[in-house]
């Protein structure tokens, strides 16, 4: 495993502005609104030659273990369990507000569980700042990094004290080449070469499957994600809300490697104002336009709503792939022996499917429950997310575990789909047939078809008027098209250009 430098504090002083300065890319929410960061955040950082893991927490306050509501003690038992595995400790203090006794309470608990600690004070923007450096030196953890989050003062200093006690903890760091690939000092033996980590980038090298975990308030996306993960990674608690940031994790699964990424439950525009939901709503839109998949989770025990519906348009809009994923089967009434998860057979009808072909796994033990409310809860998806008759469906319960790992299944597949091609020779005679059983309406003529893009498979038919194309021709080639060639779980992109 990296090292791990971990970012401790109380709330408010700049912490996850640190997290974002360090590791070059505004990940973490920042807001003045106490208790923003909840579940820690996590980045590789590769420091000229020296890589490490970074990690945020939630601000710590050791009177809200017991004091606090649900989110709050699970936030700090979150951060103490993260500084326990701290490798390193950089404590940041406030420099306007000086040390307060919620401070001296953190340098305790440093002190207790003997980690190597870098001491930083921020906000030392001008000379009342200085003047509060004295109390600082009074926590006896050393001089402190004098830095300013805000306009990158510091930031470089920071960084050497962090690699200089990162070497003093004798630990074998990776080390990179001029060309970027690991190398070891000749002075390693073999046994500490075995310790020194493969480097990867910030998402991976190789294939990494990207998922995003989606859907609105309170359906169990992070219950989900700790299902799968089988750890307490992301707070969970019945209070809508309780996730505001993304959180990825890479995991492994069948020696295939994933990047899930737990996100906000999204809720309407007009219910999400300009705070900490509208922040949230942002960060969930970029997962969903850096995934490759998307996990649609729906709660199980209640009817679709209509915000369900617009995050599944958003998916579809995004052209990313879908597994519709029914969480909270554990709370239906009807459960019965487990099968295999099927396609919802009355709204798609493709020969094609992977799943009707028999080539995605069908064990006794797949996590599909039958009973009457399963079939309702079928039929009533199959009728709400018409434009989604494609995309296959799974019924998990994340607080049992029953039919979770199915998902990975379905995921692979709906990758492969993604990234098929289809010659144009095939594509041409697939166009032959299907204008000979339905001509274009308004006189267009359609001369030619090829596959311009894949992930998501993009189409371009050639054509005399692309413009007088209408919707419900677009809609019936889409459909013949997935009859004839599949695409089971992506949305295909039709264009219809002029030739």
């Amino acid at each position: 495993m990296l090292p791990k430098v971990v970012i401790i504090g109380r709330v408010n002083v700049g912490k996850s502005s640190l997290f974002n300065r360090l590791s070059g890319v505004r990940y973490a929410i920042t807001s003045p609104v106490p208790g923003t960061t909840r579940d820690y955040l996590e980045a590789e950082i590769v420091d000229g030659r020296t890589k490490y893991s970074l990690i945020d927490t939630g601000g710590l306050d050791l009177s809200k273990l017991k004091k606090g509501n649900i989110i709050e003690q699970e936030t700090q038992k979150q951060a103490r369990k993260i500084l326990e595995d701290a490798t390193l400790v950089v404590f940041l203090v406030d420099a306007k507000e000086g040390i307060l006794n919620t401070d001296w309470e953190i340098v305790k608990v440093v002190r207790k569980l003997k980690k190597p600690t870098v001491l930083a004070a921020n906000k030392c923007d001008g000379p009342k700042e200085e003047a509060e450096l004295a109390s600082i030196y009074g926590l006896g953890l050393g001089e402190p990094v004098r830095v300013s989050v805000a306009q990158g003062i510091g930031i470089d200093e920071l960084k050497e004290k962090i690699k200089k006690g990162l070497k003093k903890a004798h630990l074998p760091l990776p080390l990179l080449g001029k060309e970027g690939k690991e190398r070891s000092r000749s002075s390693l033996d073999k046994e500490r070469k075995k310790c020194v980590q493969p480097l990867l980038n910030k998402e991976g090298r190789g294939e990494v499957i990207k998922l995003a975990i989606v859907g609105k308030q309170n359906v169990g996306k992070s219950s989900l994600l700790n299902a799968f993960l089988g750890e307490e990674r992301a707070i969970v608690s019945d209070t809508p809300g309780t996730t505001l940031d993304t959180v990825d994790t890479f995991y492994t699964y069948a020696d295939k490697r994933y990047l899930l990424i737990d996100t906000a439950g999204l809720k309407k525009r007009s219910q999400m104002g300009r705070g900490l939901l509208f922040l949230g709503g942002n960060r969930v839109e970029k997962a969903i336009e850096r995934s490759d998949v998307c996990l649609l989770v729906l709660d199980g025990s209640a009817r679709v709503s209509r915000q369900d519906q617009h995050i599944a348009a958003f998916v579809l809009e995004a052209g990313k792939g879908v597994v519709i994923v029914v969480n909270k089967t554990d709370l239906l009434k009807a459960q019965t022996p487990l099968s295999p998860p099927l396609l919802r057979g009355e709204v798609s009808t493709s020969l094609n499917s992977p799943l009707l072909r028999g080539e995605v796994s069908t064990s006794l033990n797949s996590p599909l429950l039958r009973g009457e409310e399963i079939e309702g809860f079928k039929r009533r998806v199959g009728l709400e997310f018409p434009f989604l008759a494609w995309a296959p469906i799974v019924f998990v319960s994340a607080q049992t575990g029953v039919g979770i790992f199915e998902v990975f299944d379905l995921v692979d597949q709906v990758v492969v789909e993604r990234k098929r091609r289809i010659t144009t020779a095939e594509l041409n005679r697939f166009l032959q047939n299907v204008t000979l059983y339905r001509q274009p309406p308004n006189g267009v003529r359609i001369n030619y078809v090829t596959q311009v893009e894949i992930s998501p498979p993009t189409f371009a038919f050639f054509c005399n008027l692309p413009d007088r194309v209408h919707f419900s021709y677009r809609r019936f080639l889409e459909n013949r098209l997935r009859d004839k060639l599949g695409f089971w779980g992506t949305p295909v992109r039709l264009e219809f250009r002029r030739k």
